[in-house]
This record gives structure tokens, sequence and C-alpha cells, in this order.
């Protein structure tokens, strides 16, 4: 469960960093227009809804809850080294989460 909670939470946070100029400039090297603001910001918001309620279907939910808190954190720390040091790899890394999310389901 944990693995599948980081690859759909930390995706989820790169939407939403990418939804700020700043950090749209950083990562794909121009301005981000309105629209596509409002579109990161769905994506990363349903994302982490999507996390939350995979938690909360859950037998266990009040562990999967912190378990959920937990990852929220670890993505968050990873996305902001990613965000500092090599930005133009995150849109990569984000789908190679993404990607990995539905064997991570069968396997575990």
């Amino acid at each position: 469960m944990n693995g599948v909670l980081l690859t759909l939470i930390f995706p989820s946070l790169a939407c939403l960093a990418v939804a700020m100029p700043v950090h749209h400039r950083r990562v794909f090297g121009r301005e981000i227009a309105p629209a596509g603001r409002t579109v990161w910001r769905l994506l990363g918001a349903g994302g982490l809804l999507a996390a939350l309620g995979l938690v909360l279907t859950s037998r266990q939910w009040t562990v999967d809850l912190v378990a959920w808190t937990v990852m929220l954190a670890v993505a968050g720390l990873v996305l902001t080294f990613l965000l500092t040091y090599v930005p133009r790899v995150l849109p990569a890394v984000g789908l190679m989460a993404l990607s990995l999310a539905p064997a991570l389901a069968w396997w575990g």
C-alpha cells in the first residue's frame, strides 16, 4: 500500500508545484497560461484525493491515514530536492512514478 501511495502522491504534488508560475518556468522553460494552471491544479488535487480515497476505503484506514501523511512528507521532500537541483527531470520522474502504481498495486 505504501508504494502505491507514494506513486500516486508524488505526481500529484508535482502537478501542484508545476501549477505555480515560478516552478513551471524552471521545469518547462516557458510561462504558464491561466488555463494551464487550472488543469495542473485539478490534476494535482484529483490525484491527492484519489490517494486519500484509497486510504479511507482500506480495512486499516487509521494506520493507512498515518502512512498517507508520511508519504505526503516524503514526496514533498523529494519534490523539493528535484525542483532545487534538477527541475528539468521532474516530468520524467513523475510519469515514471505514476506508471509504477498499477504494478505495485498488483504486486503488493
